[in-house]
């Protein structure tokens, strides 16, 4: 058999082999329009439109929209400390670290709603960071003993045109 052939073999295995091991990782079905964007070994998966650029490069997973737009999510797990055991607990202690990273801290919306089919709170805020303008979304909330974040940021004039996409992404998050 010729180095050409067995090449060619080698990559179509493997070709099959990453499309059986993504198909094991979705423990559910796809939603239509969207891709799985968390790791196979998170305890929860998050979809994101397919357009979107998904990135685990960074310890978090995340996905922005483009390079010419780059509105993003992203999701974060933290261990419960002993003292923030709700998400109001949680919120309370972080806003406090606002004033050390953001300038112009501005909290717009504080309001229930869901997160992976879990109760959770929804917090929209407005800050700068240096020069940039950023409007930003937190769902959080409490499961399998950890606080999870997802976070929607975005520059204010582009905030709105992604709502309908990132309530789809709230409403397809799954904990598994």
């Amino acid at each position: 058999m010729s180095k050409f052939i067995k090449n060619a073999l080698l990559a179509i295995l493997a070709v099959i082999v990453s499309v059986s091991l993504v198909s094991c990782a979705d423990k559910g079905d796809t939603p239509q329009g969207m891709k799985l964007a968390s790791n196979p070994e998170a305890d929860y998966q998050m979809f994101v439109p397919n357009e979107w650029i998904t990135d685990m490069s960074a310890g978090a997973v995340s996905a922005y929209v483009s390079l010419s737009d780059p509105s993003s999510v992203s999701v974060m797990a933290f261990n419960i400390d002993e003292n923030l055991v709700s998400i109001d607990d949680w919120w309370a202690s972080y806003k406090e670290e606002f004033d050390l990273v953001f300038d112009n801290y501005s909290l717009e919306t504080e309001e229930n709603g869901t997160f992976g089919g879990v109760a959770a709170k929804k917090y929209t805020y407005t800050a700068s960071l240096g020069q940039t303008n950023y409007k930003i979304m937190q769902a959080g909330t409490v499961e399998h003993g950890m606080i999870y974040l997802f976070t929607y940021t975005s520059v204010p004039e582009m905030f709105d045109s992604h709502l309908e996409e990132i309530a789809k992404i709230l409403d397809n998050f799954r904990f598994n």
